[in-house]
């Protein structure tokens, strides 16, 4: 009987409970300090949440339309863990000699609430199952590492987040010489057979 109803009930938190957590954690980080005391910055992380807000009530619509059952599973990465735990670290090297990499910390962590958002509310609007993983840690880690904007223009640190979120979490099609349509993934499929650059414009 156990069984049965684990089967029936996978996960015990259900999805779009899961999914009302990342605008409630974004509304939440606008009141510690470093982001409070910004009122631009504020608008920034509420504005953030709310686009979360209206994609939620645009699934849960979807969800109740359509009858589908979503679910959540967690398959982490190696090459996700290693690679955000290497940029971690360099982050952390990186703080000891100037201190505005720690400063900047609650903005890093906004952006990766954010990222884990839009990736389980387009996955579920994409199909039932979304896969918990570390995938957002390269995309935010890596970009940050280049690029702060200054907290009066913090919402282009988000819509930059959202234009590389979709460069890796949707799949473009590309011919080869047989006229043959391949789907890339990011972290999916070999390197190797892969098409090379020119295959792409072609």
């Amino acid at each position: 009987m156990a069984n049965r109803l684990q089967q029936a009930n996978p996960n015990q938190l259900p999805p779009l409970q899961v999914a009302l957590l990342p605008p409630i954690l974004l509304a939440g980080l606008s009141f510690l300090p470093r982001v409070s005391a910004n009122p631009r910055l504020v608008a920034s992380f509420w504005g953030s949440a709310a686009i979360l807000l209206v994609f939620f009530f645009l699934l849960r619509r979807h969800v109740i339309r359509t009858g589908h059952k979503l679910h959540y599973e967690s398959v982490p990465a190696k090459v996700h863990y290693i690679q955000g735990l290497m940029q971690f670290c360099i982050y952390v090297y990186w703080g000891k000699y100037w201190s505005p990499v720690y400063q900047q910390a609650p903005l890093i962590l906004a952006q990766l609430v954010f990222l884990y958002g839009l990736d389980m509310l387009i996955c579920w609007w994409r199909r039932d199952n979304w896969v918990l993983g570390f995938g957002p840690f390269p995309i935010i880690l890596s970009t940050n590492l280049f690029l702060w904007y200054k907290d009066e223009w913090f919402f282009l640190q988000f819509l930059m987040d959202i234009q590389s979120f979709s460069h890796c979490a949707f799949p473009f099609f590309n011919r080869s010489a047989h006229n043959e349509n391949h789907l890339d993934h990011l972290g999916g499929g070999d390197r190797h057979n892969s098409p090379s650059p020119s295959t792409h414009l072609s």
